[in-house]
């Protein structure tokens, strides 16, 4: 059960700064800041020179939707970079090592939305063995899905949860040295961990907000803007975020040729039954098409009321598995 397992084409340069709305000589000032990795040739920079289309994958667009949070606020260049280096730093794996089999096997079945709480039960299951395996041995192409950036994705696509990003610092410090301390808050997570260890986290959360300027970046709004804003929707095809039976089903939704749609996940929590009820109102010679349509039994289930001898309301319901 890992991210790049559920969601492998993440790390494909795809979208474009266009659809992210940021203009091309900005990028080249958050590249040459070090803002962003992302390498810019000196022939880009030139002004002579047609700029090149810039694509970014799925972590490196989040960063950037993060720095217009930010920048919006006001944050400074600098505060970016080290920000920057703090997102896409490997994961403290030494966490993971002191934890025991069990309560990794716990940490994870409690995690886990209902819907997936299968993958909790799988023959191999989960310990600190196959964890270190994992870190262990990660593709070059897919370590960005290990990075605290990578931790935040995970948080939200995998296991449905609403992390924030935090970062705190003394008021009215404005020494060369004063900069930004952050960490990752998931409450889920964090209740987690509080119940195992008999604490109550909200006490340092509160502690935080009481001695330090504090800035809150919640991760699920920005990442939402890939199924809300019209120039990203489009990603989620390309980058597989859409099971093909939540695509089916978008289908049906996007039809709009209902009054009334249920939705129930199946048993192997792999297909969606959809129940889609259509309602008409039929009215003198209309109400004789319904002898036609149970005479040709054109339905699956149907709910049928009778008005009078001239007026019928006809639900047609329709059950389709996806």
């Amino acid at each position: 059960m890992n991210l790049f397992d559920l969601f492998p084409k993440l790390a494909e340069k795809r979208v474009t700064l266009n659809d992210l709305d940021v203009p091309y000589r900005i990028y080249v000032n958050w590249s040459e800041k070090r803002i962003i990795d992302y390498q810019v040739s000196d022939s880009a920079t030139n002004k002579e020179v047609t700029r090149r289309r810039v694509e970014l994958n799925y972590f490196e667009a989040l960063w950037v939707l993060i720095i217009k949070e930010l920048r919006i606020i006001g944050l400074s260049l600098k505060d970016l970079k080290n920000l920057k280096d703090y997102l896409f730093e490997p994961i403290d794996q030494s966490y993971f090592h002191s934890l025991s089999d069990q309560t990794i096997s716990e940490i994870v079945e409690k995690g886990l939305p209902e819907e997936l709480n299968y993958m909790a039960t799988e023959d191999e299951g989960f310990n600190v063995e196959i964890i270190k395996s994992i870190l262990e041995n990660i593709p070059e192409v897919y370590k960005i899905y290990f990075t605290n950036l990578g931790g935040l994705v995970s948080s939200v696509l995998l296991f449905g949860h609403t992390p924030a990003l935090i970062l705190h610092r003394k008021p009215l410090e404005v020494s060369e040295e004063a900069t930004f301390s952050y960490n990752i808050f998931n409450p889920v997570a964090e209740d987690i961990e509080a119940k195992m260890n008999a604490r109550d986290f909200r006490e340092e959360l509160v502690t935080n907000l009481i001695h330090h300027s504090v800035i809150n970046i919640p991760i699920v709004p920005l990442v939402s803007k890939f199924y809300q804003d019209e120039a990203l929707y489009k990603y989620t095809v390309l980058f597989a975020l859409y099971t093909p039976s939540e695509l089916e089903l978008l289908k049906l939704l996007k039809q709009k040729d209902f009054k009334q749609i249920k939705i129930y996940r199946s048993h192997n929590n792999e297909t969606f039954e959809v129940e889609i009820t259509n309602e008409q109102d039929l009215k003198n010679h209309e109400a004789q098409a319904i002898r036609t349509l149970i005479g040709l039994k054109q339905y699956q289930r149907a709910e049928i009321i009778f008005r009078n001898d001239k007026h019928l309301v006809i639900k047609n319901i329709l059950k389709k598995q996806i």
